[in-house]
């Protein structure tokens, strides 16, 4: 199988909006699977040690 890794840098304020907006995306993946060329996709968030007020999101997808 293969992975994908992404992520980003997004400052802690926009935490919500920022998972609202993800989870929207997971949702529409599986309510279409035919349109997709992955199994799942997943995410999680750490903190940015260098500033406190941001976090890293990443975001990992597996493919069949």
């Amino acid at each position: 199988m293969k992975t994908e890794h992404s992520g980003f840098k997004a400052k802690k304020a926009d935490h919500d909006e920022i998972e609202h907006g993800f989870r929207a995306v997971l949702d529409f993946e599986e309510a279409y699977p035919d349109l997709y060329q992955y199994s799942s996709t997943s995410y999680y968030i750490r903190p940015v040690p260098e500033n406190a007020d941001e976090e890293y999101w990443n975001v990992h997808r597996l493919f069949l």
